[in-house]
């Protein structure tokens, strides 16, 4: 196997980001790693408020020929912390709502093939590794929701690709229940592409990332074009992020509490939330006999 050297030129806005790290080999290879502190991302605020710029950055980068998306450590995001920014009026839910649709819009503009390289539990923001072209996964990995476990609807874009890779009524019932989905399963739902111990993950998605880095720069880019737009219809529908972010505003300004800001959780509201409702992992097809 040939050997593949990192690029020693780094563009301004690989060092831009507290969150995200950057780097490319010199085949046009970039690796996108998510973070908190270098370690395991906790994830807040300031990643919200990074990943539109970075992926917008990242998708006008011609030279960004195959993507790697990757997480820290033994976990891709899997917990959320607390949220710090200032939450109490309707335009700054505006300015959450606004800022999320522009990832979606961001990721979809990359113009280059995108593996996911999950490497261990996901309850938060899955669709940064779900929407790639390719999904691996380390056989610790378990994918979550976190939106109605915690009393908000899951409107915020998320529902769009749960749906459309669960089908209807699995998708539903894995957000409505806040089932979580093994790494196993996932491969049998046809979520996730191959499923490899942490050590191999990497070095894996990387040995497919150079594959792929042998063809044309014209043969990768309108490949991923035909991959993407129906995405991009999907999530342009009425309640594909937009509207779908205004209505989880809308009941977070209604409620008695948030817990991402800890605010009002011991309201009556937040004591009789009901904790996920599936029993276990893995059996998303159903329970009973």
């Amino acid at each position: 196997m040939a050997e593949h050297k990192l690029q020693a030129e780094r563009p301004a806005y690989f060092d831009a980001f507290e969150t995200i790290a950057f780097e490319r080999y010199e085949d046009g290879v970039l690796v996108i790693r998510i973070h908190s502190n270098n370690g395991p991302a906790e994830y807040g605020s300031l990643h919200h408020s990074e990943w539109s710029p970075a992926f917008r950055e990242v998708s006008v980068d011609r030279d960004n020929r195959v993507v790697i998306i990757t997480g820290t450590g033994d976990s891709f995001i899997p917990f959320h912390g607390k949220w710090t920014e200032t939450m109490e009026r309707g335009s700054d839910y505006d300015r959450v709502a606004e800022r999320h649709r522009r990832t979606f819009q961001a990721m979809l503009e990359i113009d280059a093939p995108v593996i996911g390289a999950v490497n261990g539990p996901c309850n938060h923001h899955a669709e940064l590794v779900l929407l790639a072209d390719m999904v691996l996964a380390a056989d610790t990995t378990i994918f979550g929701d976190g939106h109605m476990p915690n009393g908000e609807p899951a409107a915020d874009g998320n529902h769009v690709f749960w749906l459309e890779l669960l089908g209807q009524l699995r998708g539903k019932y894995f957000l409505l229940t806040g089932h979580k989905i093994t790494a196993e399963e996932g491969r049998d739902l046809g979520i996730v592409n191959e499923i490899w111990p942490l050590p191999d993950l990497m070095p894996r998605a990387l040995e497919l990332a150079h594959q792929l880095a042998t063809y044309a720069d014209l043969t990768l880019r309108f490949q991923r074009r035909a991959f993407t737009d129906r995405w991009k219809r999907l999530f342009a529908d009425q309640a594909g992020v937009g509207m779908g972010m205004a209505w989880e505003n809308a009941a977070h300004l209604d409620r008695q509490f948030n817990v991402w800001i800890e605010s009002g959780q011991d309201s009556e509201e937040f004591n009789r939330l009901q904790k996920p409702l599936a029993k276990k992992p893995g059996s998303l097809y159903g329970y009973g006999k």
